[in-house]
């Protein structure tokens, strides 16, 4: 919901204002149709074309690790855009909890992944990153729309780049990868 929300103010508004009006509205426009619909078509192009071994499990369990870091990521890097909101429930993250969501996440990208595990996690951080800056240009911040944005497009991201890098490079728990 929060994506489609996202789609329709970040691309239907032509200033901050009202791109913010328009995310808060609650009915549907063409952009939020397009977007959802393109979103799960190319997640499903993306799962389907993972090779039926026992690499597509792994990917399946890295890749929304790492697509809800991004939404702490966001939290504590970026200012939220209203003064009010659903997304202020969420504001007031620790340095800890970005700190330990940031582990978490290293953590089973490296143990779960290896390699391949690593370059997800590198991809998605820099995307995460990238995006919330360019999100933060358009409306002054993020908010609880953007952040569910930020971890459906980082989840799509992920899932193209491991069907791109596992011809090549493995993506296993370190015990499988080297035993």
């Amino acid at each position: 919901e929060g994506f489609v929300d996202a789609c329709d103010g970040l691309f239907g508004g032509h200033s901050r204002e009202r791109r913010l009006e328009i995310m808060r509205d609650k009915r549907i426009g063409a952009y939020a149709v397009a977007g959802g619909v393109l979103l799960l078509i190319l997640k499903f192009a993306a799962i389907v074309s993972l090779p039926d071994d026992p690499t597509r499990f792994w990917v399946l369990v890295i890749f929304p690790i790492i697509s809800r870091l991004g939404m702490s990521l966001a939290l504590g890097f970026f200012p939220y855009a209203r003064q009010q909101g659903l997304g202020t429930a969420f504001l007031g993250i620790g340095f800890g909890q970005i700190l330990l969501a940031l582990l978490t996440a290293t953590i089973a990208a490296v143990i779960f992944g290896s390699t391949g595990g690593i370059i997800l996690f590198a991809a998605g951080i820099i995307f995460i990153l990238l995006l919330g800056l360019g999100i933060k240009q358009l409306i002054g911040g993020l908010t609880g729309d953007t952040y569910g944005a930020i971890n459906e497009l980082t989840e799509a991201l992920l899932l193209i780049i491991a069907v791109a890098i596992l011809p090549h490079i493995a993506v296993l728990p370190c015990w499988q990868e080297y035993f």
